[in-house]
């Protein structure tokens, strides 16, 4: 993982390769097979964690700021997910 990260990284650069990384597919991290919650019932609970993962990163990182962005299906090309990276603090 650590070298496709490094490649990804040289290629694109540190933030995308973090957002890319960085990407969690909602509506598979509870007990998938199981699940009946409907596209904006997705959204809410996506939004729900991007809150907690920010006041976490903030209590982690006081120093630091990332973005935290909620995806609709339309944006990711299949379900809700949550992407995360870190804002450059100076040149990439």
């Amino acid at each position: 993982e650590l070298l496709r990260f490094r490649q990804y990284r040289d290629a694109k650069g540190k933030q995308a390769a973090e957002a890319s990384f960085n990407f969690v597919e909602v509506p598979y991290l509870f007990r998938p097979a199981g699940r009946d919650l409907t596209e904006e019932e997705d959204l809410v609970l996506a939004e729900a964690i991007a809150v907690s993962w920010r006041g976490w990163l903030g209590q982690l990182y006081p120093g630091r700021q990332f973005n935290l962005e909620v995806l609709p299906p339309p944006k990711t090309g299949s379900v809700v997910g949550i992407q995360v990276w870190e804002r450059a603090s100076g040149p990439e």
